[in-house]
């Protein structure tokens, strides 16, 4: 590997690769309370955020490509969400047995690069002409595709770069970054469909994967080499991390309740946006504020996930991040159809909403690092990401099906008891007793 001609001067020569261990006892020598000063994980986290930002862009403008271009309906848009979510199904568990498999960060590398070349399609058939709705599924379908490779190989990634005692604050990070980039992303995106239209304002999203591949590229702490690279059985492979998960009772848990958010979150995505625009009657542009909203709430939840988990503990934190969020979504039925009133609805659903939901994750996302077995870690998050997109599956389906004939706002009621089921499932559960993550091997 050449020289970093940016490298600056006392640091490590980059063909030289730093050890875990050696990135770690730099980082404990410098700053004592941050991770700011670890070169590979802002690197992570830089790749994270930028990356983040086009995917909270794309979130936005390919539905409003479906429903303002080609003019669809919840059908569509639920076809759109099934595309989305069967790559997680289908290929979560292999994802995650790749990921035990394979350094973890060339698979992030080629990630950014294929989703990159894929979005970029949607704006180059737009100005020819021949955009349809059946290249957005496949665009969308073969982008997630490389997405729950991506999202299974980062979270497994992560402790590579730090030790455990620091994973709720580098993931804390890394959510305060994804929020800061929501902040701005989704008033941007709005306004951006707005006045260029949804196929250019894609062009971000792909930009943005270019940049984080790039990004990546510049790690330098070598991985651990993969313990089972050549087993002879992938479908003994994959199974060990179900039981992992089945026997362990943290990971069990959690990952019960994430099936159960992902359901109400798979109905959210389908009815949100028809709901507000066609029965509020709200523009782009307007739900782009409202979504920055949300942002900031998710911005400030990530700086406080930390301290909050360290003064009642990561387990009671992720119990009420986890109840606030479902209790936000039980407003939105209840969002009056005049302009003020449910703008402002709209609003504190967003702003209780997703700063409750970013402080759960942050403490579950740790807390799996810290309780799945080092050399099953990609096959727990495996795990984790089949039975979420299994969830996504039946929620849009569920959405798609009942969307018409049911109502609106009966399907958004329906989501916000699944997720008040999500919140109830980790209060009754051994969740809440964990004060910190060292706890996570004491069952």
């Amino acid at each position: 590997m050449p020289n970093d001609p940016e490298q600056e001067p006392g640091e490590s020569d980059a063909s030289t690769p730093q050890s875990p261990e050696t990135a770690r006892e730099g980082e404990e020598s410098g700053s004592p309370a941050s991770l700011w000063r670890h070169r590979d994980f802002v690197n992570l986290w830089t790749a994270a955020t930028v990356s983040n930002f086009g995917s909270m862009v794309r979130r936005v403008a390919v539905p409003f490509v479906a429903i303002l271009v080609l003019d669809a309906g919840a059908k569509e848009l639920a076809l759109l969400t099934l595309a989305d979510t069967v790559p997680g199904f289908l290929l979560g568990l292999w994802a995650g047995d790749i990921s035990d498999r394979r350094s973890r960060r060339p698979i992030l590398i080629f990630c950014d690069w294929g989703r990159a070349a894929l979005l970029l399609t949607i704006p180059l058939a737009a100005g020819l002409g021949v955009l349809r709705i059946e290249l957005l599924y496949i665009v969308v379908f073969a982008s997630a595709t490389l997405s729950a490779m991506f999202s299974v190989a980062r979270r497994s990634y992560l402790p590579t770069l730090v030790e455990r005692s620091r994973l709720v604050e580098a993931n804390a990070k890394l959510s305060a970054g994804a929020s800061a980039a929501e902040a701005t992303a989704f008033p941007v995106a709005g306004w951006l469909v707005q006045w260029l239209g949804a196929p250019l304002a894609i062009l971000v999203d792909a930009t943005s994967y270019m940049i984080s591949a790039l990004t990546l590229s510049r790690i330098r702490t070598a991985e651990p080499a993969p313990e089972e690279r050549q087993h002879s059985n992938r479908l003994r492979s994959i199974a060990r991390g179900f039981e992992t998960v089945v026997r362990d009772p943290l990971l069990r848990v959690l990952t019960l309740s994430a099936a159960l958010r992902s359901l109400s979150f798979a109905i959210l995505s389908v009815v949100y946006l028809l709901f507000a625009s066609r029965e509020l009657g709200f523009a782009t542009g307007v739900l782009g504020m409202v979504f920055a909203v949300g942002s900031v709430s998710s911005l400030l939840g990530a700086l406080a996930a930390e301290r909050l988990g360290s003064v009642i503990g990561v387990g009671p934190s992720i119990v009420a991040g986890t109840l606030c969020g479902a209790l936000a979504i039980m407003l939105l039925p209840l969002t009056p159809a005049t302009f003020v009133l449910g703008l402002t609805v709209l609003a504190l659903h967003q702003l209780l909403g997703d700063g409750g939901e970013t402080i759960a994750n942050v403490g579950i996302a740790s807390l799996i690092q810290a309780a799945a077995p080092p050399d099953q870690l990609g096959r727990v998050n495996g795990c984790f990401t089949f039975t979420f997109y299994a969830a996504q599956l039946i929620g849009a389906a569920l959405a798609g099906w009942l969307g018409e004939v049911f109502g609106l706002r009966n399907l958004l009621a329906l989501a916000g008891l699944a997720s008040l089921a999500s919140a109830l499932l980790l209060a009754a559960s051994p969740v809440r007793r964990v004060r910190d993550l060292g706890e996570a091997n004491l069952r």
